[in-house]
């Protein structure tokens, strides 16, 4: 089969576009979340979202729940360290996470 170079070129062209155009996308929407909004701290170490859409946030001054607009911060009394990580989310609808020392804890309701 013998193509002619100026088709061999616009196969080329045409492959070169089809490869470009995916790469020229639209950015995708996003919402820094860090100290300047309200996060305790910007040393995090896992994030959840939860059934109901809460963001659950481990980072190393303790658990954060983000509903969009707000913080809601959690502790325990019993806790010998502050930083957490290892959240989970179990069939109760139970948010369990770790602290470095080994103390597991749960938030529920």
């Amino acid at each position: 089969i013998y193509f002619s170079n100026c088709c061999v070129l616009k196969h080329l062209a045409f492959l070169f576009f089809l490869t470009y155009a995916p790469a020229a996308a639209q950015d995708p929407v996003y919402l820094t979340i860090d100290k300047s909004k309200g996060l305790p701290s910007n040393t995090v170490y896992d994030v959840l979202q939860d059934r109901a859409g809460f963001i659950w946030i481990a980072h190393n001054k303790g658990l954060s729940r983000y509903d969009g607009f707000q913080f809601a911060n959690y502790e325990n009394a019993h806790q010998r360290g502050k930083s957490l990580s290892n959240l989970l989310l179990d069939n109760e609808g139970k948010v369990w996470c770790q602290n470095f020392t080994g103390q597991f804890f749960f938030v529920r309701n």
